[in-house]
């Protein structure tokens, strides 16, 4: 049973936000590609589609790729292999500098 409470409803509802946001990201990784067009990706072939979305569903998710909002915030690609780089070598000094006692 899990505790009741507003930190925990908070983790819960963050945790499946960002479920949600990396299943929208890997949608866009791959089907949005350089030359794609809104229309091009609004009448793709059903069977090429992901299954589990509805064409309403589809239609949303496509103009929200397509939207001014999405484009200002969109990071490119190699910005995320240098934040990864940069996290990895952070936690790898904590390591080392870290003073080790035994108990």
């Amino acid at each position: 049973m899990l505790p009741d409470g507003v930190e925990v409803n908070h983790k819960i509802l963050s945790a499946v936000g960002e479920k949600v946001r990396d299943y929208k990201y890997s949608l866009r990784c791959k089907y949005v590609k350089e030359d794609s067009t809104k229309e091009a990706l609004y009448h793709l072939d059903i069977s090429k589609r992901p299954s589990n979305i509805s064409d309403q569903m589809w239609v949303g998710l496509v103009d929200h790729f397509f939207s001014d909002k999405f484009q200002v915030r969109k990071i490119p690609p190699f910005v995320y292999a240098i934040i990864d780089s940069v996290v990895l070598i952070f936690a790898l000094n904590m390591v080392v500098t870290q003073p080790t006692t035994f108990v």
